[in-house]
């Protein structure tokens, strides 16, 4: 599984919301897939949790970190 690119395991409408809306590139889905296929798989409605995070990364100094890591937690608490 880990030389499966991240665009194959992670749903179309999650890979394109992180593209469009986040500005991730491809390599950095790919370093952070594992925690992306995870939070799709474990976080109920996962683009509406990553919308809410929409706030709080446009404040953030480093946004892409505040949502990665805003996953993490979330997958800490179930």
């Amino acid at each position: 599984m880990a030389k499966i690119t991240a665009r194959l395991q992670i749903d179309n409408n999650i890979y394109d919301y992180l593209r469009y809306s986040y500005n991730f590139d491809s390599p950095e889905i790919n370093r952070n897939k594992k925690t992306l296929i995870e939070g799709q798989n474990r976080i109920p409605d996962f683009i509406g949790f990553l919308a809410e995070l929409k706030n709080g990364a446009r404040m953030a100094e480093n946004p892409k970190g505040y949502i990665i890591g805003a996953i993490k937690k979330k997958l800490k608490e179930k």
